[in-house]
C-alpha cells in the first residue's frame, strides 16, 4: 500500500487564526460562508484553537489572545501550546485573504478525506470485506461534503440567515416549465427524490430526459441509470429529441437523408448532455452507492419497479435506500415508477394520483415531489384504440417544499418533449382536478 504524506498547509492554518486573533475577519464570516470546521485543521492543536474561538464567540466573550489563552488553559493546553497564541498574528501575510486561507484548508482537509478512503478501499480489495468497502465509499462521501451533519442552535440560525440573505441556499435546478418551477418553490432541489409516474406509454421518459437535458444545459452534472432498453437506443431518443430527426429513420441509418445527417453532426459534435448506466442487473443498493460515489447534481433511474423486489417491504427498503443516497450526496434524484392497473380500463384513463403507485405506500411517502404526466386521448380510431392527443399535464400530487398543482402542456412530436404554452399562467385548484380523491 503506497503511503502519500497527507495534504496540508500549516502556514495557511495560521494565517486564518492570527487574522481572526487580529480581529481582521469576523468569524462568522468564515463559518458561514467557507464552512470552516476544527476537522478542518490537519495541526490537532489548530482545530482545538479554532474550536476554542468559536466557543469564546457563541458565549458572546471577546475572541483575543487573552481569553483564548485562558480558556486553553482551563482545557489543560500546555504552556507549549498556549505559546503558540503569540505567533499566530505575526503568522498573517494579507489580512485580505483570509477567506482563501480559510477554503484552503477545507480543500486540503476535503483531500485527506480522500486519501483516507483510498486507504479504506485498499483494505477492502485485499480482504473481499464489502463491509468495509461500505465504510470507504461513506468515507468518501463526508470528505466531499465537507461540512458536518450537526448544527447546534447557533449555527442552525446562523445557516438560516445565509439562506434567507442569498448567501448559502440549497442548490435548486429550475426545470423546463415556468409553472412547475413556481409550485416547487423553484425547481428541484439538491438531496431531494421525485417520484415520476404515469400509465403506460403516456410519456415518462420523455420528462425524465426532457429534465436531465434542461439541467445538462443550464450547467448540472447529470446521469441516467436505466434498466429497460439499451443505453444506444435510449441515445438515439435523445438525438431524435434534439435533431427532430424521426427515430424510426434513426433506427435504421440506411433511411437517413442528407440533411438528417447533417442535424446529427451538428448536435453530436458537441455531445450528447449526459451519459447513461445500464443497470439491469444492478441491485437497488449498489446503484444507491453509485450515486453516493458519483456525486451528480441531478439524475434519473428509470424505473424503480424493473429493480429485484419480492414484497412490499423489500419496495419500502428500495426507497430507503434510494432516498437516502439522495440525502447524502445532495443529487436530486428523478424515480420513474409504475402505476397499479386497476384504474387503467374504460375507453379513455383517467389522470392518476397517488393511491395509483404501484406497491408500498413508503415510495410517496419518501419522496419529496411526487409528478403524474397524463396526455389526453381522444375518441377511438377505426382499430377501437384510444388516440393520444397533443394536450397533455404534469399533476404535482405532492410536493414537500411547495404546493399541489396542475400544469398544462403540449407534446410537440418531433422533438419528443412537453411544451407549456407560452401564454398559459392559470393554476387549477387540486379539488378541481382530482374531484373526491384529493392525491389520496
Amino acid at each position: 500500500m503506497t503511503t502519500i504524506t497527507p495534504p496540508h498547509d500549516l502556514k495557511a492554518e495560521e494565517a486564518v487564526l492570527g487574522a481572526i486573533l487580529l480581529s481582521a475577519v469576523p468569524l462568522k464570516k468564515l463559518i458561514v460562508d467557507v464552512g470552516l470546521i476544527d476537522a478542518a485543521f490537519y495541526r490537532e492543536l489548530h482545530g482545538r484553537i479554532w474550536n476554542g474561538m468559536v466557543q469564546l464567540a457563541m458565549a458572546g466573550e471577546p475572541v483575543d489572545e487573552l481569553t483564548l489563552k485562558a480558556r486553553l488553559e482551563a482545557e489543560g493546553a500546555s504552556p507549549q501550546e498556549t505559546a503558540k497564541l503569540g505567533e499566530l498574528s505575526a503568522a498573517v501575510p494579507s489580512a485580505w485573504n483570509v477567506v482563501a486561507y480559510a477554503q484552503t484548508v477545507m480543500d486540503l482537509a476535503e483531500w485527506r478525506g480522500v486519501l483516507a478512503a483510498s486507504y479504506e478501499l485498499q483494505a477492502a480489495v485485499a480482504e473481499r470485506d464489502a463491509d468495509k468497502r461500505e465504510q470507504a465509499e461513506r468515507t468518501l462521501t463526508q470528505a466531499r461534503r465537507g461540512k458536518t451533519d450537526t448544527y447546534s442552535a447557533t449555527a442552525l440560525t446562523e445557516a438560516v440567515y445565509a439562506h434567507i440573505e442569498g448567501k448559502e441556499q440549497v442548490p435548486t435546478w429550475a426545470t423546463p416549465w415556468p409553472t412547475l418551477n413556481n409550485a416547487l418553490g423553484g425547481g428541484l432541489r439538491a438531496g431531494e427524490v421525485t417520484l415520476l409516474g404515469g400509465w403506460t406509454s403516456m410519456g415518462k421518459s420523455v420528462v425524465a430526459d426532457q429534465l436531465l437535458r434542461w439541467c445538462a444545459d443550464k450547467g448540472a452534472k447529470v446521469h441516467a441509470y436505466i434498466n429497460e432498453m439499451s443505453p444506444t437506443v435510449r441515445g438515439l431518443r435523445l438525438v431524435a429529441a434534439m435533431t427532430g430527426v424521426p427515430q424510426s429513420r434513426l433506427a435504421q441509418p440506411s433511411k437517413l437523408t442528407p440533411d438528417d445527417h447533417d442535424k446529427i453532426t451538428k448536435h453530436l459534435g458537441r455531445g450528447l448532455p449526459f451519459g447513461i448506466t445500464q443497470v439491469a442487473s444492478w441491485t437497488a443498493d449498489t446503484i444507491a452507492r453509485d450515486i453516493r460515489f458519483q456525486g451528480w447534481d441531478v439524475c434519473a433511474l428509470d424505473l424503480v419497479h424493473r429493480l429485484q423486489f419480492s414484497d412490499e417491504r423489500e419496495l419500502a427498503l428500495i426507497s430507503t435506500a434510494l432516498n437516502a443516497a439522495a440525502q447524502v450526496s445532495g443529487t436530486h434524484l428523478i424515480a420513474v415508477i409504475h402505476l397499479n392497473q386497476g384504474r387503467a380500463v374504460g375507453s379513455t384513463l383517467p389522470p392518476p394520483v397517488l393511491r395509483d403507485i404501484r406497491g408500498t405506500g413508503m415510495l410517496a411517502n419518501d419522496a419529496d415531489n411526487v409528478l403524474f404526466i397524463h396526455r389526453e386521448e381522444d375518441a377511438q380510431d377505426e382499430s377501437g384504440i384510444p388516440v393520444k392527443t397533443e394536450n397533455a399535464a404534469l399533476y404535482l400530487a405532492k410536493c414537500r417544499n411547495g404546493r399541489l398543482d396542475k400544469i398544462d402542456l403540449t407534446f410537440d412530436a418531433r422533438h419528443t418533449r412537453f411544451l407549456e404554452p407560452v401564454n398559459e399562467s392559470r393554476v387549477v385548484p387540486l379539488e378541481r382536478r382530482l374531484g373526491s380523491d384529493r392525491g389520496a
